[in-house]
């Protein structure tokens, strides 16, 4: 498989080619997006794993650890990044006309999985945010309780 040169200049294709790849381009630096989301969630379970770990065994080295929530949230806005591109691609495709019944099917069914799986990530933004609000609340409480326990 010949692979073009980077730098060859798109103006020797037809607009139809160059759009295409355009196209292209952007869906892979989108997959990128999307891997270095992945990696972001593999390092933050990692840091859940040595907390457990920690946990058990004692918990002041846990104190070194960074906070996962920054990074589920830095991960989390990525994967709704490259969601919300392949979301507006599809619904670009969509509202094509096309004479071609199967392939008119495959575009509204693409366009609808998409859909979902944006609604699916926008689900777990609010998730995350709502868990993470809650646990600031309770921790605040138990500080304010220490606190007062100290105070007397």
């Amino acid at each position: 498989m010949a692979v073009l040169n980077e730098n060859m200049e798109k103006t020797q294709f037809t607009p139809e080619v160059q759009q295409q790849l355009n196209i292209i381009d952007q869906s892979m630096f989108f997959a990128r997006v999307t891997m270095g989301s992945l990696l972001l969630s593999y390092y933050a379970i990692g840091i859940e794993r040595q907390k457990i770990i920690c946990g058990v065994k004692n918990k002041k080295c846990c104190e070194c650890l960074p906070s996962v929530y920054p990074i589920k949230m830095t991960s989390s806005i990525m994967v709704l990044f490259a969601l919300y591109y392949y979301f507006c691609l599809a619904k670009k495709t969509a509202s094509q006309p096309s004479s071609d019944a199967i392939k008119r099917n495959s575009q509204n069914l693409n366009y609808l999985a998409t859909s979902l799986a944006l609604f699916v990530g926008l689900i777990r933004f609010y998730d995350l945010n709502f868990v993470e609000n809650c646990s600031s609340n309770k921790r605040e409480q138990a500080q304010l309780l220490e606190q007062l326990v100290v105070d007397i």
